[in-house]
């Protein structure tokens, strides 16, 4: 589900690479109410989202009122609080105002979120999700102490999470992380309101409030 234009409110999501495209394109419809469309507009990189993300805000700017927008970043090794201030600045010197400026839904047209510190903590942060993807992976790995914080895994996320499948039978050969696979995978199975990760949450709720579904 996938559209533009046809509904009450229009959202636009800008992420860093084509494998949280996937992830969004699959997630989104489980958790946006019914009238508002979307589309999701993948970089190639997040270093070419920063460098572009005020030229595209100008653009959706004309698009008018009921048009919001999304911008999902990961965080990397990056300061959150100084890349959070970033993508506002962006935002307030085109002129619009943003979730973290509060104001009601008819507002609000952009909400900033930064994944802590790569989408596949999200993925790791749903275990349902992730053993109904990959059945051979146990639903007991949240429990241990690496994976309790999704969020604040060490020694890099997609690489905990490689591990973890290679473990369970899977992926045995490759060096790197097959992050678009995964996605598709995995996506339809992510439920909003169950994740352990604070970052996901933090999604979640930006992204209701975005579009008026304050549930």
């Amino acid at each position: 589900m996938n559209g533009r234009r046809t509904s009450a409110v229009n959202l636009e999501t800008l992420v860093e690479e084509p494998s949280a495209k996937v992830a969004l394109d699959l997630f989104l419809p489980r958790l946006l109410p019914d009238g508002v469309a979307f589309t999701v507009h993948a970089f190639e990189g997040r270093h070419q989202l920063l460098t572009r993300l005020e030229q595209r805000l100008h653009g959706f700017r004309h698009y008018g009122s009921d048009t919001r927008i999304l911008v999902l970043i990961d965080r990397d090794n990056d300061d959150c609080r100084a890349l959070k201030e970033a993508l506002e600045r962006a935002a307030a010197t085109v002129g619009l105002p943003t979730l973290a400026e509060s104001g009601g839904p008819d507002i609000i047209r952009v909400c900033n979120r930064i994944v802590c510190e790569e989408l596949e903590a999200w993925f790791l942060g749903d275990p349902k999700a992730l053993c109904t993807a990959y059945p051979k992976v146990k639903p007991g790995y949240a429990s241990g102490a690496k994976f309790r914080d999704p969020d604040a895994i060490t020694g890099g996320t997609w690489e905990a999470l490689l591990d973890l499948l290679k473990k369970a039978g899977y992926y045995r050969d490759r060096a790197r992380l097959p992050k678009t696979e995964i996605a598709r995978a995995v996506a339809p199975y992510l439920v909003p309101d169950r994740n352990t990760s604070p970052s996901f949450r933090a999604f979640v709720d930006g992204t209701r409030r975005l579009v008026g579904d304050l549930r």
